[in-house]
């Protein structure tokens, strides 16, 4: 049980069930503010891509924004116009944003990005601009594969411990890259097999429940 295992806060846990992220078939964690530099346009992007390839994917963002300032809220609605053109709107969460089905806004705190960071696949950086790569040793402490562009800061502290690709390359070839890259890891398979196919919630619909209805 990985919220057991994890001790997940509840509010992950109430995360994780309304928007079935363990039925995903791939977990992308970006931990940004919602900056133009933190090039969030291209993870939507790449969502897209992994969807056009059939592989059910979605993106945790976890950065807020502040609504009062002009060129945040813009931003924010660009990349929700973005992805409603995509058609991937319900694949990309904006952490700080989201309200769960009862209405209630979710507050992100510490333990929450924490819990993201252990459930997810890989931890996606497509910035244009960085001054210090914190989340890339944050990922690298508890074993979390990334994938991050080619810049120098990212490359100081990753060096060949990462998958890197530039910024000019095409969303699709991204996806494609980053596919191959975490299906080579062995680990990083096992974990997503582990967390995927042998927790309570995916048992029950796949096996039990599929066998009691058989009987109605």
């Amino acid at each position: 049980d990985p919220y057991r295992f994890f001790r997940l806060d509840l509010s992950t846990i109430r995360l994780i069930q309304e928007e079935k992220l363990f039925e995903s078939d791939l977990l992308l964690v970006q931990p940004s503010r919602l900056h133009p530099r933190k090039n969030i346009e291209l993870s939507i992007q790449v969502i897209k891509a992994f969807h056009d390839r059939k592989i059910k994917a979605k993106l945790l963002l976890t950065g807020a924004y502040d609504p009062h300032e002009k060129k945040a809220s813009y931003y924010f609605r660009k990349l929700k116009d973005l992805a409603e053109k995509l058609g991937v709107e319900e694949n990309i969460i904006f952490i700080a944003e989201h309200r769960f089905k009862s209405g209630q806004k979710l507050e992100p705190a510490r333990v929450t990005i924490r819990d993201l960071y252990l459930i997810s696949d890989c931890l996606f950086l497509p910035s244009k601009q960085e001054g210090f790569g914190l989340p890339l040793l944050e990922a690298g402490m508890i074993k979390l594969p990334i994938a991050c562009s080619d810049i120098p800061p990212f490359q100081s502290i990753g060096d060949e411990n990462v998958l890197y690709f530039s910024l000019s390359e095409p969303p699709a070839q991204i996806a494609e890259r980053l596919w191959d890259y975490l299906n080579s890891l062995k680990p990083s398979q096992m974990y997503h097999r582990a967390i995927r196919k042998f927790t309570w919630d995916y048992i029950y619909q796949q096996k039990i429940k599929p066998y009691l209805e058989s009987f109605f």
